[in-house]
This record gives structure tokens, sequence and C-alpha cells, in this order.
């Protein structure tokens, strides 16, 4: 008789060991944030040739920040992104000027306050060919949201599942497909396959295994982005 209940407390141990793990991977603990990216996106007639390509920042101050990138001409929308976290110069207005094969296709400039970021509503237009240039060119602000699975609790490879909500309820998601231990991001309302016409304030989670491991708010506009004052 003793020996079978130490037979049932053994396995009841074990039984809430794994439950414990399993409820460990379905609800990670995840870093989560938002951010402000300045977007410009560029297209060509494809001729199947690459091309090369950089997005340069200058500040009020004349310091620049340079992005190089390489495209492919295929004959779809192809993105450059700048965040002006990234630099630390997230409370000056810069300017940034787009070029492609050492030609300049289009320029501009923003305002950057912190977690406000505003864009010149001449600056917002539908894409545009420069003369003399094969490339269409449009820039525009998106919301990074972001989750981290800095501690590796995750399986190798995991899928994200990035749902925002507008003002108006509705919904739209965005599936990405993310490796442990590296940055998991969408971008809104690029990856979203959507046109939001909806200004004001946008709810968004992200789901894995399941399970909400993230949620946040933004306010949101084709002129202005906040992605800090409480709501």
């Amino acid at each position: 008789m003793k020996k079978l209940i130490c037979m049932l407390l053994i396995l009841l141990v074990f039984l809430v060991g794994s439950e414990n793990k399993t409820e460990g991977k379905r609800k990670p603990v995840l870093l989560t944030s938002q951010s402000c990216n300045l977007q410009i996106g560029v297209r060509r007639q494809a001729n199947n040739k690459f091309h090369s390509a950089s997005l340069e920042i200058t500040y009020q101050d004349g310091k620049k920040f340079l992005i190089p990138s390489t495209l492919y001409s295929n004959g779809d929308w192809q993105y450059m992104y700048y965040s002006p976290s990234t630099t630390g110069e997230d409370k000056e207005d810069f300017f940034w000027e787009c070029k492609i094969d050492d030609k300049v296709i289009k320029t501009g400039t923003f305002k950057s306050n912190n977690f406000l970021t505003q864009i010149p509503r001449d600056s917002y237009k539908k894409p545009t060919t420069e003369a003399k240039s094969d490339w269409e060119c449009f820039s525009t602000f998106t919301v990074a949201l972001s989750v981290w699975d800095k501690f590796k609790v995750l399986e190798s490879y995991y899928k994200a599942v990035f749902i925002v909500t507008d003002p108006k309820g509705r919904k739209n998601r965005a599936i990405q497909y993310c490796s442990r231990g590296s940055d998991c991001e969408a971008n809104f309302p690029t990856d979203f396959q959507t046109d939001f016409q909806s200004f004001g304030t946008y709810s968004w989670v992200c789901v894995i295994n399941g399970q909400i491991v993230a949620n946040n708010k933004f306010r949101y506009n084709p002129f202005s982005i906040n992605t800090y004052s409480p709501f």
C-alpha cells in the first residue's frame, strides 16, 4: 500500500512539473516595444538587376547617418526604414535624402520630438517619379510593433500574430515567423495589407502559441504618430 502511495505521489509531481513547463512555453515572458519609423518606398519597371541604394539622414547640427541597401528591380515595392531612436537623435528635425545608383531620387524633411513624430503635409504624397528617373518613390510613417524573446524561452522558430484594432473596432492581422532570441517585428500599416483611414487611437496585441504576450496603444494618422502619451 505504501509503495502504491509513493508511486502515485511521484506521478503527481511529474504531471505538475510537465504542466509548468508547458505553461512556460505557452506564456513566455517577452520584452515589448513600439516606435515610429520613417518608411521610404521605391519601385521601378522590372529590369531584373541589382541597384545600390542609400537613405541619408542629416540633422540640424550637420551630423549624418547613412543607411546603405541593395535593391532588386522586379517591379514590386521595396522599402528602407529609419527609426530616430536608433541613433539617439529622437528630439530633432532632420532632412533625408534617398539615392539609387548614386542619383538622388527623393528628399524630404521630418520633425521628431521623442515619441511624437510629425511629417509635413506637403511631404506626404502619392508615389511620384522624379524627373530623369525610372523610380517611383513615396515617404510615410510606420509604427514598429516589436517583441523580443530575450531569455530564449520559445521554440527555435515560432509564429507571432500581431492584431491591430482601429478606432472603429475593426481588426486586421500580420503574421511573422521569427527565430528564438531575435527581435520579432511587424510594421503598421505596411505589413497589415490594408489601408487604414481612421485617425485616432489604435490598440494592438501579439499572440504566440495561443497566448497574448504583448499589448499596447498608439495614436495614428498619416501626418503624426504618438507612441507614448497615455490614452
